[in-house]
C-alpha cells in the first residue's frame, strides 16, 4: 500500500529525462505518492559523493533505476571502454547508495541486446549472454550484465527485493527528431524519403515507451507480498505481435500521409522474435497503429517538410 499512517511513499527515478523516465514523468499518478525524477542535470551518478547527497536529500522508499549513457554502437573501443566505466559506475553507486539507505524496492531494466541468441529470445538467454567479444553496444551490453549481477546480489544478501526488466525495441514520443532507435530513424527516413536499409521481410517486436511506465506503476502499487514474489522472476516486456518492416512503414505512410511506392527498401535481412513474459497482473499491451497516432499528435512538427503526400498502399 501506498499509504502507511498518512506516510507518502517516495519513489526516485533516475534517468528522469530519458525516454522511459519522460513516459513515465507524464503517466504517473501521483495522487498519495511523491515521485522525484533525477537526471544528469541534477546529480551525477558516475560520482558516489553526489549519489549519496541524492539519497540523502530524498530519502526514497522506492527507486526506479533507469539511467544509463548511451554511446553509439559503432563507436571506437575507447568509447566502448567508457560506456563500460560510466555505466558501471552508476550501476554500482546506486546499488550502494540503496544500501546505506536500506532500500527495499527496486525496480531497473536491462536490455534485450544481453542475449546471445537472436531469434527465440526468452529470459534464459538473457541470463546466460552475453559473450565477452560482443561487437554491439559492447560496453553497454556488459554494464548491463554488472547491472544483472548487482541486481541479484542485492537480492540474495537480504537487502531488498528487485524487480528487473527487460524491454524490447522501445519507442515515444519523447525521441522523435534526435534518436538513432529503430522507430524515430524509420520515421525520418520515410518523412525526408530516404533509403531504408532493411528488407521488407525484416521482423521484430516493439515495445511503447507508456507501456512500460504503466507497467513500472504496476509494479510500484503492488503490496509488499506481492512485490516480494514478483522480485523472484526477470520480465522480457513487450508487444508480442511480430511486425515486419513493411508493416511497420505502410503503418507510418499512412499516418504521416506518405506515398509508400516511393520506400526505398535495402536487402539487409534482420529478424528478431522474443517470448514475452507474463506479468503478476493484467496488462495489454498498445498497437502499433494507435501508438503512432499518439505520439504524432504530440508532435505536430513531424507533418512537416514531408517529401511526398499521396498514399499508394
Amino acid at each position: 500500500m501506498i499509504f502507511l499512517n498518512n506516510y507518502i511513499m517516495k519513489i526516485l527515478v533516475t534517468g528522469g529525462s530519458g525516454l522511459a523516465g519522460t513516459s513515465l514523468r507524464n503517466i504517473v499518478d501521483t495522487n498519495n505518492k511523491k515521485y522525484i525524477f533525477i537526471s544528469s542535470k541534477d546529480y551525477d551518478l558516475k560520482s558516489y559523493e553526489e549519489t549519496l547527497e541524492c539519497f540523502d536529500k530524498y530519502k526514497p522508499d522506492i527507486v526506479v533505476h533507469l539511467a544509463a549513457i548511451a554511446y553509439s554502437g559503432n563507436s571506437s573501443n575507447e568509447m566502448q571502454y567508457e560506456s563500460l566505466i560510466n555505466n558501471s559506475r552508476i550501476n554500482i553507486n546506486i546499488f550502494d547508495a540503496c544500501r546505506r539507505f536500506n532500500i527495499k524496492k527496486i525496480i531497473t531494466s536491462l536490455s534485450i541486446v544481453l542475449s546471445k541468441k537472436s531469434n527465440n529470445i526468452d529470459v534464459e538467454s538473457i541470463l546466460d549472454g552475453p559473450s565477452l567479444n560482443v561487437d554491439f553496444h559492447q560496453g553497454y551490453v556488459h554494464s548491463k550484465r554488472l547491472l544483472h549481477v548487482l541486481a541479484h546480489s542485492y537480492q540474495k544478501t537480504n537487502k531488498g527485493n528487485v524487480i528487473i526488466l527487460v524491454p524490447i525495441n522501445i519507442y515515444g514520443y519523447s525521441n522523435i527528431n534526435n534518436s538513432n532507435q529503430f522507430i524515430p530513424h524509420i520515421i525520418r527516413q520515410c518523412k525526408y524519403n530516404k533509403p531504408i536499409d532493411l528488407s521488407k521481410e525484416s521482423f521484430r517486436q516493439l515495445l511503447y515507451a507508456d507501456d512500460m511506465s504503466k507497467i513500472i506503476e504496476k509494479f510500484i502499487n503492488l503490496d509488499e507480498e506481492k512485490f516480494i514474489q514478483a522480485s523472484f522472476n526477470t520480465y522480457i516486456i513487450g508487444n508480442p505481435e511480430i511486425l515486419t518492416t513493411e508493416q511497420i512503414i505502410k503503418t507510418i505512410c499512412l499516418k504521416l500521409n506518405i506515398n509508400f511506392d516511393m520506400c526505398n527498401f535495402g536487402k539487409n535481412y534482420f529478424s528478431r522474435n522474443v517470448k514475452i513474459s507474463p506479468l503478476p497482473f493484467k496488462f495489454e499491451y498498445t498497437n502499433f497503429k494507435t501508438a503512432l497516432d499518439i505520439i504524432c499528435d504530440k508532435n505536430t512538427d513531424i507533418y512537416s517538410s514531408i517529401v511526398s503526400t499521396n498514399h499508394s498502399i
